[in-house]
């Protein structure tokens, strides 16, 4: 495995990014084990406590399994767990409502950090996305890749990897979610515009760095899209 010395300021990150590719490129394959956290440190130029935060991470998402007394291995590359998730999360009826069960649990909180943490260029992508969102619904049409990549976008401005990672791994079901969602909630009169100033209150938080008001404006429109999807089917008899 090629290493390279770390220079970030969030340098698990980008061990982790590294042992990924080695994994992705199969330089590292299920089943192979990992140097010990002292020779990766010196591999790195890092410290082992840095080591540890990133195989914590790693073992948190499902690359790699920590074996107690014999070593850290590699469990599976993320394709493997997209095929796990894609099981999981099979084509019923059940699949809209646990999905947004689990943004619930994610999203509210990534919008907090968002706004505390998000950068200047962040948040100017985050206004682009929803200025995107608005033109979208403004103009009639289907705004579900731009509602998807307004909360991508809101999950990655986090900091937190866990939430950004996670989001992605379940990226295409979720925006298979997302437009099924759209397509139901925003058919009834009044709810474009519902649905439109929903994104812009969070958005607005986020770019005040208003953290609180943040994640209760995202609280806000998951509960109101939970709502809205719900009433519409009741109304469609699935």
């Amino acid at each position: 495995m090629e290493i390279k010395p770390i220079k970030k300021k969030k340098v698990y990150h980008e061990i982790i990014e590294q042992i990924q590719t080695a994994i992705r490129s199969g330089q590292l394959k299920p089943g192979d084990r990992l140097p010990s956290e002292r020779d990766l440190a010196k591999q790195f130029q890092v410290s082992r406590t840095t080591i540890k935060e990133a195989i914590t991470v790693m073992e948190a998402i499902g690359v790699l399994e920590i074996r107690t007394g014999i070593g850290t291995f590699v469990r599976k590359t993320s394709e493997n767990l997209n095929e796990d998730l894609n099981d999981i999360l099979a084509d019923n009826g059940a699949e809209i409502d646990e999905l947004m069960e689990f943004r619930q649990a994610v999203e509210v909180e990534a919008a907090y950090y968002a706004a505390v943490r998000g950068s200047l260029e962040d948040k100017q992508k985050l206004r682009q996305l929803f200025e995107e969102l608005e033109k979208a619904v403004r103009s009639k049409k289907l705004p579900a890749k731009s509602d998807f990549s307004f909360h991508m976008q809101i999950s990655k401005m986090s900091g937190n990897i866990l939430f950004f990672k996670t989001m992605e791994l379940i990226s295409d079901k979720l925006l298979r979610s997302v437009t099924k969602n759209t397509v139901n909630t925003m058919a009834g009169a009044g709810n474009p515009k519902d649905v439109l100033e929903e994104h812009r209150a969070i958005c607005e938080a986020i770019l005040k760095g208003d953290g609180m008001e943040a994640r209760r404006a995202m609280r806000h429109h998951l509960d109101s899209v939970i709502f809205r999807y719900r009433n519409a089917k009741l109304k469609s008899g699935v």
